[in-house]
């Protein structure tokens, strides 16, 4: 009885009616497709210019458009829409990630660069500072200042101990120190004993006042 009332209401029912709604879901069916496509070209769009969270946000719109209108659309079409939803969605994933180790690298690969940079500057500086001393050194060494050439040559071996020129340059100065040391005490020692020797020669001569004759003296 209840299929036969059903059957009676449907004949009774305007064919219009019927031809409306279906024309309604197929119009509401394209107007959701498109909006999705919107949103995953859009997503593709960002996805290009690296903007994967702004991508990421577009393909997530895409699939809540799916799943608002998901009685618009017939089940196979909806799994294949969706489908290409999550396929954008692990594309994006994987570029950022591969970005990402690409942006990392280069950021070690320029740390690596401005660290060798640093390293070669700091090699020119000391070298030029340790030429600056060397040269000092030479000319106290020049003028018989020895400690004081000493100290420039001990200070460019303190900042630069594997320098060629500096430990050779003091084992010289030490070797000059020894012998302008030498030469002085042995000049020191000279004097000292010409002098004493001028005063023995004083005390051997006899004074004037005891070689003086007597008037009476033939």
């Amino acid at each position: 009885v209840a299929a036969r009332e059903h059957a009676e209401q449907n004949a009774t029912e305007p064919k219009g009616q019927r031809e409306r709604e279906i024309s309604v879901r197929k119009l509401r069916h394209q107007q959701v497709v498109a909006e999705y496509e919107e949103e995953m070209t859009r997503a593709k769009g960002l996805l290009i210019g690296n903007r994967f969270g702004e991508a990421l946000e577009a393909v997530q719109q895409a699939k809540s458009i799916l799943d608002q209108n998901k009685t618009f659309i017939p089940t196979r079409e909806y799994g294949g829409l969706r489908a290409r939803a999550e396929d954008l969605d692990a594309q994006i994933d994987n570029t950022r990630r591969d970005v990402e180790a690409l942006i990392a690298i280069e950021i070690e690969k320029k740390q690596r660069d401005d660290e060798a940079q640093r390293r070669i500057e700091a090699a020119k500086e000391l070298q030029e500072e340790s030429q600056r001393l060397i040269a000092r050194a030479v000319e106290f060494r020049n003028e018989n200042r020895f400690d004081d050439a000493l100290a420039m040559i001990d200070r460019v071996l303190f900042r630069d101990p594997n320098n060629l020129a500096a430990q050779p340059l003091k084992d010289m100065i030490e070797i000059d120190k020894r012998v302008f040391e030498t030469r002085r005490l042995r000049k020191q020692r000279a004097t000292a004993i010409t002098g004493h020797s001028l005063q023995i020669e004083e005390s051997a001569q006899p004074l004037e006042e005891l070689l003086a004759y007597p008037p009476d003296w033939p």
